[in-house]
């Protein structure tokens, strides 16, 4: 697959209450790697190594964006594997230790396409 564009989804994290969210994260991706429409195979995942705050980032790589209108909602998806009761209590969890969610769309960027070598010669 050629990438042409990743979608990103940032968590920002409450501190406090760090492990409440790993835990129901995990079940999250869980439900995504086991359930058919689930992207879990397609994700990457990235945490804030440096920085003031503490975001875990989710990103899919896409060769179009047409591939968004075939995702399942996350909701769906733990509600159809884990059942109503327990998916539920899951996505409150989740919900409720994050501080709040960002998304975008990104596509690869190289800079030296832009490179003009006659504005900055030594000459």
């Amino acid at each position: 697959m050629s990438i042409k564009f990743i979608y990103n989804l940032d968590f920002k994290l409450k501190t406090e209450m760090t492990p409440q969210f790993e835990s129901s994260f995990a079940k999250v991706i869980e439900a995504h790697n086991c359930h058919e429409k689930g992207l879990g195979k397609q994700m990457k995942f990235y945490r804030t190594f440096a920085g003031d705050r503490d975001i875990i980032r989710i990103s899919v790589p896409m060769a179009s964006l047409n591939e968004m209108d075939l995702w399942e909602h996350t909701p769906e998806i733990v509600l159809e594997y884990f059942g109503q009761e327990l998916g539920l209590k899951i996505l409150q969890d989740y919900c409720d230790a994050t501080a709040g969610w960002e998304s975008s769309i990104t596509k690869p960027y190289e800079p030296t396409a832009y490179l003009d070598n006659t504005k900055y010669s030594s000459s």
